[in-house]
């Protein structure tokens, strides 16, 4: 326990010191507008902290960690902050010759700069301490059986709630195509609440996670709540869902 804490003290050290020096010339607009959104790099760094502090705490009760544990979540959450803030330097290098006014009159250069900075943009939405995070691979490291399955139980129970709630939102897109009366809302929410829910989920597939769920509802289920009409356009708009991977049920 002790070397795993030492090496994730130097990871975070050789990083913040690497960000201090680089951000100082980290200042262009389309990072402003699409990735700090007005904020500064220091209160962007304020905020991710604020956040994890609040991962480790419940983590903490939730988990009755003991004080090198947390210590050692606390540890890798900085690292995983520290580490996100010098991919957002590397991206100033990159980013910091396009203009907004370049891009509002150009749709290519828009093309060009929309791919670097939106993975960017999505992982502070989605959280910085996910699957493959230095956090997640403390967490790991740290807990003990019992304390692993409660973990277990609290991120699926977590996920269940994150996909209802997406479904529930997916409907709403789709009811734009398609409206539904209160009556069949409700009885699809009701079959959500009851499918199988995805185990795991690639983050990169949370978009598409409610057009997931709702293309599994059984069809036979389904034709009793909607009209043919409206079964058939349901079935169009999800059906790109069943191509897609990432998700483990």
């Amino acid at each position: 326990m002790k070397n795993q804490l030492q090496l994730l003290a130097s990871v975070w050290l050789v990083l913040v010191m690497a960000s201090d020096v680089l951000w100082a010339q980290a200042n262009n607009e389309v990072l402003q507008a699409y990735v700090l959104q007005n904020k500064t790099p220091v209160q962007l760094e304020k905020d991710l902290l604020g956040k994890a502090s609040v991962l480790v705490n419940a983590s903490r009760d939730l988990l009755e960690l003991d004080e090198n544990q947390v210590n050692s979540l606390r540890l890798a959450c900085t690292g995983d902050i520290s580490r996100f803030m010098q991919d957002l330097v590397e991206l100033d290098l990159h980013t910091k010759k396009f203009s907004m006014q370049d891009m509002a009159r150009n749709q290519e250069e828009m093309q060009r700069i929309w791919p670097m900075v939106m993975p960017a943009r999505q992982q502070i939405e989605r959280g910085l301490h996910g699957s493959s995070s230095l956090f997640q691979k403390a967490i790991n490291a740290q807990l003990s059986p019992e304390q692993q399955k409660k973990y277990e139980i609290h991120e699926q129970n977590k996920l269940h709630r994150k996909t209802v709630a997406i479904a529930k939102l997916t409907l709403v897109e789709i009811e734009k195509k398609m409206p539904l009366t209160k009556k069949q809302r409700d009885r699809i929410l009701e079959l959500v609440e009851k499918s199988d829910k995805p185990k795991t989920i690639d983050e990169n597939m949370s978009y598409y996670l409610g057009l997931m769920v709702l293309a599994k509802l059984p069809k036979e289920q389904l034709s009793e709540i909607l009209t043919e009409d409206q079964l058939k356009l349901f079935q169009r708009v999800t059906g790109v869902a069943q191509q897609l991977g990432g998700v483990g049920w």
